[in-house]
């Protein structure tokens, strides 16, 4: 098995039976003059946090070699990939929607987002550190798992599943304006086409991304604001403003304008190149 890396987690089959482990060993004295490396795995933490019940501090007692943001990234990896967990219970509470947060968000924050929003995930657990951005964005309509085994009511599901994506990359904001326009620019009437399959995504800016963690009124105020534009979107990407509301940033009624403009640019061009008289632009 290929070594696997989460953020400040790792995979690998020679490491602990190939368990989740946090990238920082420690070493043991398992006789005189003889210590043994080892690392701790995000089910020992887990099993600390939710079964013993204990505290972080109390956990970082008998871990001293961890520190809180290790801590932190055991809770965030066990909301998203242990199916066992108490926090992947609270974290998977809607199957209808998917929400993503870009490698430029912090990954400890899935645990305070899941409060409020369910089905979070992060780039780091989803083993997509450094992709780009384009896979990112259209991952969800790749078959990158093997569905040749569904059945057609699982199938209709996967497929009405809404997937979100918070960023503070622009680059991702410009595919999703590229999804929407190449419908509009396919269809006499746009304003009758349906997004709601579309991809949205939700910019914030790093000023506000300190304030998910910090600022719970914010978090509570941004996490509805998405859920409550996500299924019905007026735009293909959205602003999140710094009282945790969210805007688009651009509408469907401003890219028919753009749309037409684009049109009357193409005809204008045309026009000159077969040597007809064009009528000037306005």
């Amino acid at each position: 098995m290929e070594i696997k890396r989460f953020g400040r987690i790792f995979q690998d089959a020679a490491i602990r039976d190939g368990e989740p482990v946090i990238n920082k060993a420690h070493k043991i004295k398992v006789a005189p003059k003889t210590f043994e490396t080892l690392y701790t795995t995000v089910k020992e933490v887990m099993t600390l946090l939710e079964d013993a019940g204990m505290r972080e501090r109390e956990v970082r007692g008998i871990f001293p070699h961890l520190n809180q943001k290790d801590i932190s990234a055991c809770r965030a990896f066990a909301a998203v990939n242990m199916p066992d967990s108490k926090e992947y219970s609270r974290n998977n509470r809607n199957p209808d929607i998917k929400i993503l947060l870009d490698e430029n968000i912090p990954h400890s924050l899935v645990i305070p987002l899941s409060h409020h929003m369910s089905s979070l995930s992060h780039i780091y657990y989803e083993g997509m550190t450094s992709y780009m951005d384009d896979f990112i964005y259209w991952r969800p309509y790749m078959h990158i798992k093997d569905h040749s085994a569904e059945t057609p009511e699982e199938r209709t599901r996967r497929r009405g599943i809404k997937h979100i994506i918070i960023s503070n990359d622009s680059d991702l904001c410009d595919l999703a304006y590229a999804q929407w326009q190449q419908r509009v620019m396919t269809c006499a009437t746009p304003e009758d086409i349906d997004f709601t399959d579309t991809n949205t995504v939700y910019s914030i800016n790093k000023w506000d991304i300190e304030k998910i963690e910090k600022d719970e009124k914010f978090c509570q105020k941004m996490a509805a604001s998405i859920l409550n534009t996500a299924h019905n979107p007026k735009g293909p990407w959205y602003k999140i403003r710094s009282n945790g509301s969210v805007y688009p940033g651009v509408t469907l009624q401003e890219m028919c304008k753009a749309a037409e403009r684009n049109i009357e640019i193409e005809q204008y061009k045309a026009a000159k190149e077969t040597g007809f008289n064009a009528p000037e632009l306005s």
